[in-house]
């Protein structure tokens, strides 16, 4: 049998749905963001119950859960709905715009990752959001040279696991210079802090 503190909240829960449910989306969305998820929300009043509105740039700042993606924690929004984790801007586009066409990706406009306002991404494809990004990957994208100022097309492009651009030429002498000096070569390559980025 709940106790009296447990109905109390029942009926603090279900008044709070009632209001969310009866709330117009502006008016969600210049609320201030719950401090928990309320169960059994349709998906779009979800998204606007966790963003905050940035009046300056229009961005809606995702207010909770962020992936790891970066080193400081301002990566995607991510958002629990139906038992599945999704993207919160892409959960968002789905919830005010429609499905995403199959074979695109969202592309933030105004490139703030955190942003899950549906009026600042856009379907595009992979490498156009890669090269529209401002990071690392955008650097090579554009690339036509190696770092060693072989050309970067036709018999001399190989690709790398997972897709990455990789200059033949320059594979041929790591692989000779590798058999040729085996142990001074990785002592070499670890000495100099040796990275291998992509092209």
């Amino acid at each position: 049998m709940p106790t009296q503190a447990e109905k109390e909240r029942r009926e603090e829960m279900r008044q709070l749905r009632a209001m969310i449910m009866q709330a117009t989306d502006d008016e969600l969305l210049r609320m201030d963001p719950l401090p928990h998820n309320l169960p059994g929300l349709p998906l779009r009043r979800a998204v606007l119950l966790n963003v905050r509105l940035d009046n300056r740039t229009g961005c809606w700042e995702w207010c909770k859960s962020r992936s790891t993606s970066r080193s400081n924690g301002t990566g995607y929004g991510t958002i629990v709905f139906g038992g599945k984790t999704l993207r919160a801007h892409r959960a968002s586009y789905e919830a005010f715009k429609g499905p995403i066409p199959e074979g695109l990706v969202l592309g933030h406009r105004c490139n703030n990752e955190g942003c899950a306002n549906p009026e600042h991404v856009r379907p595009i494809t992979q490498q156009a959001n890669v090269a529209e990004s401002e990071g690392v990957a955008a650097l090579y994208v554009g690339r036509t040279r190696c770092a060693r100022g072989h050309e970067l097309s036709g018999a001399n492009l190989g690709r790398a696991v997972g897709g990455y651009r990789r200059c033949k030429a320059c594979q041929k002498l790591t692989k000779e210079q590798r058999a040729a000096h085996p142990i001074a070569y990785s002592d070499l390559r670890r000495a100099a802090g040796f990275r291998c980025d992509p092209y």
